[in-house]
C-alpha cells in the first residue's frame, strides 16, 4: 500500500473515533442535561410543598378534590352501567329462549295443521 492511501485510512479512522468520542459526549451530556432539569423541577415542586399554605395551595387542593369527586362519580357511573348492561343481556339472553320456544311451538302448531288438513273429513264438524 503507498504511503499515501495509509495516511487516508488513518485519517478515516482518526475521523471515525473522533466522531465516536464526541457522539458519546453528547450523549452524556444529554443524559446530565436531562437529570439537571429534572433535578431542578423536582426540587421546585418540592420547594412548593414545603412552603406554607397559601391561596394558590388551598385552590390546587380544593380543584384535587373537585376532581377526585368528579373521577369518584365516573367509577360510580361506570359500575352503574357495567351492573345495567349485565341485566340487558340476561333479559335478552332470556327473550332469546323464549323466542325460541315459540317458534319451536309454531313450527310443531303448524305440522299439526298440516296433519289435520292431509286427514280425510270423517265427520261434519271438519267440513
Amino acid at each position: 500500500m503507498s504511503t499515501h492511501k495509509m495516511n487516508a485510512n488513518r485519517s478515516q479512522n482518526q475521523i471515525k473515533h473522533i466522531l465516536s468520542i464526541g457522539t458519546i459526549c453528547g450523549l452524556i451530556l444529554a443524559t446530565l442535561l436531562v437529570l439537571g432539569v429534572r433535578d431542578a423541577t423536582r426540587a421546585a415542586a418540592q420547594s412548593s410543598f414545603d412552603t406554607p399554605a397559601t391561596v394558590d395551595a388551598a385552590a390546587s387542593t380544593a380543584q384535587i378534590g373537585s376532581l377526585t369527586n368528579g373521577a369518584s362519580d365516573l367509577q360510580n357511573q361506570v359500575a352503574t352501567l357495567q351492573a345495567q348492561n349485565q341485566q340487558l343481556r340476561a333479559e335478552l339472553q332470556s327473550a332469546e329462549a323464549q323466542a325460541n320456544q315459540y317458534e319451536q311451538q309454531l313450527a310443531q302448531a303448524v305440522q299439526i295443521i298440516q296433519q289435520i288438513q292431509g286427514q280425510p273429513q270423517t265427520s261434519r264438524r271438519f267440513r
